[in-house]
């Protein structure tokens, strides 16, 4: 009897804690972070409730978009690919009683970056030398073929710049007239990474490097070195 009268006990406090029970479940946003620099993007959230979490009323949206994931009882686990730029993650949850609850996180999937050393440009020896520096926060390596146009005149350059760590590329065109043209960074699929008018002027051996803010050069040095030691 006593067993039975505990274990009604036991019910009966259940019971009246689940009716008292007004409260939505909690969620911590473990991961992905404010901003991520991998297109891999991990999904860790905590949900929490006294009542316990109903797993079957767990909805996970990126985007717009249900996303699969894992349930371990405490933890929403999912692992989704996404493209460069912000996203929203939105979860949704209730707990045993009936109580909803719902959190969102807007972040970020750092981009590469393409930045054009100096944009006045000289002619030298019947040649225009377009420097350009390539920043890669990422977590993979950037590889891949870029289209650079210097108004109606396209070169493509082969890239491999590490995790992490910037670059620089030249890229020699064939001397147009003085005057500005529109210099512009692509993918070989059309997606365009970098657009800037740009000035070229006549006139051969001028040292473009002391019209560059200290920071930048400083950028541009040390990848030139970093590049020569890799190739020696």
């Amino acid at each position: 009897m006593r067993v039975w009268s505990l274990l009604a006990f036991l019910l009966l406090v259940g019971t009246i804690s689940s009716a008292l029970d007004t409260d939505p479940p909690s969620f911590e946003f473990l991961e992905p972070a404010l901003k991520t620099t991998s297109e891999n993007v991990t999904v860790r959230v905590k949900v929490t409730d006294a009542s316990g979490v109903d797993e079957n009323s767990i909805v996970l949206e990126v985007d717009g978009q249900g996303v699969p994931f894992e349930w371990d009882g405490e933890l929403v686990l999912a692992r989704v690919r996404l493209a460069e730029g912000w996203h929203f993650l939105t979860l949704v949850a209730n707990d045993r009683v009936g109580n909803r609850g719902s959190a969102s996180l807007r972040f970020q999937v750092l981009g590469r970056e393409v930045r054009l050393i100096s944009e006045n440009l000289y002619i030298v020896e019947g040649r225009v030398r377009v420097h350009l520096l390539l920043v890669n926060p990422k977590e993979e390596s950037w590889v891949e073929q870029l289209e650079v146009w210097l108004g109606s005149s396209m070169q493509v350059v082969g890239i491999s710049v590490p995790s992490c760590e910037t670059d620089s590329v030249e890229v020699v065109f064939g001397a147009p007239s003085p005057g500005r043209y529109l210099l512009r960074v692509r993918r070989r699929d059309g997606a365009e990474l970098y657009s800037q008018q740009v000035q070229v002027f006549s006139g051969a051996g001028f040292n473009f490097l002391h019209l560059l803010p200290p920071s930048l050069l400083g950028l541009f040095l040390f990848a030139v070195l970093r590049r020569r030691r890799r190739f020696s």
